[in-house]
């Protein structure tokens, strides 16, 4: 229905739901969605696509259409699509694991900094192109990042549900437990004081990882060709998606938040009091996003049965990110104290060490 003429079908290894077509010297990629996916959800999902591609043409895939002008096929009640194959190579390699359910996991890795810089600079593109979605819409007075807040306390209570039994035995559970507890109170209480943030909203991506984005030639590590994985693209504060940009693609420091509030500005313009609140972001969506992958690594398995290298290891450098992240979110919310200050009790006079008096010869026995 989409190609009455097709040069050539290939499976994709590992990929039950996609296969690539070309048809008339283009390669596209036949997809069938998930049970239960409605219909309004994947229209949105082409009209994102086709607003960013419109304004940075391969940014991202369009959706094909159909002799009836119809982007989506609906065959025995499951809706199948085709999307344009970008070219390129998957950022950092695109490390990925396939869970024993089918599930294909995207992971952490570090990307160089010319790579990092261009990433800001397309998601800053993507939002703009976006804005018209989102404007207009019926949103009410409800801040973004309270949004936020009420989906990470969800998914923090539900994730603490599978893992807690097996904390006694899993030192990564524990130390994702304890961080958590730290971490929610001080982003929440952070967020509050900005009256819960600004009302701004985007079109996030909401699913950046290395493996979503493409580099088109791999001997200039600059050319950030597209972005794909635009499964979960919904509205919300874009904060988001800088914050997941800096905490997977760099592992969440101080230089690396810097670096992308300066490259997403070349575009997008961030004001200073949603620069404060990029810590406070960071630690939500580290809670909810460490809390799953823990779930992939050790979830659900037996007592001896160890996970994979690969899915402890990026449960490890998103809870690296994690501790960065709420230790300078707790130390933001810190008065500052002058060095005259730190000798004295709240309230009380300066302490002052009491002196020693001074000590007389031995005396002789």
């Amino acid at each position: 229905m989409f190609f009455p003429a097709v040069d050539a079908i290939e499976a994709l290894p590992g990929r039950d739901a996609i296969v690539r077509v070309r048809a008339d010297s283009h390669w596209w990629k036949v997809r069938r969605w998930p049970e239960g996916i409605p219909r309004s959800r994947l229209e949105l999902i082409h009209r994102v696509l086709a607003l960013v591609a419109a304004s940075d043409p391969g940014l991202a895939p369009v959706a094909a259409r159909q002799a009836n002008d119809e982007t989506i096929v609906v065959h025995h009640r499951r809706l199948y699509d085709a999307q344009s194959w970008l070219p390129g190579s998957p950022a950092g390699g695109g490390p990925e694991a396939r869970l024993q359910s089918g599930w294909w996991v995207a992971m952490p890795a570090a990307v160089p900094d010319p790579v990092f810089h261009e990433v800001l600079r397309a998601v800053a593109g993507a939002h703009a192109a976006t804005a018209s979605v989102v404007e207009g819409d019926d949103t009410g007075d409800r801040p973004p990042l309270a949004d936020l807040i009420a989906a990470v306390t969800d998914a923090w209570t539900a994730q603490r549900g599978v893992l807690r039994p097996i904390a006694t035995q899993t030192p990564a559970v524990r130390r994702w437990l304890a961080m958590g507890e730290r971490a929610l109170p001080a982003a929440e209480a952070a967020i509050g004081a900005s009256a819960l943030g600004t009302n701004e909203q985007s079109i996030n991506h909401f699913g950046l990882w290395p493996a979503h984005v493409l580099i088109a030639d791999e001997s200039n590590p600059g050319s950030a060709a597209g972005l794909i994985g635009w499964e979960h693209c919904n509205a919300g504060s874009p904060l988001i998606d800088i914050v997941q940009a800096v905490s997977r693609f760099r592992g969440w420091t101080a230089a690396g938040a810097e670096m992308a509030i300066a490259a997403y500005s070349e575009i997008q313009p961030i004001r200073p009091e949603d620069r404060r609140l990029l810590p406070a972001v960071a630690a939500l969506d580290l809670v909810a996003t460490s809390g799953q992958m823990l779930i992939f690594a050790y979830g659900g398995r037996s007592g001896g049965e160890r996970p994979p290298a690969i899915l402890r290891e990026a449960a490890r450098s998103l809870l690296d990110s994690l501790d960065v992240a709420t230790n300078a979110l707790i130390a933001m919310d810190r008065p500052k104290r002058s060095a005259h200050d730190r000798g004295r009790r709240p309230g009380g006079p300066r302490r002052t060490t009491p002196k020693r008096k001074p000590r007389g010869p031995k005396k002789r026995r």
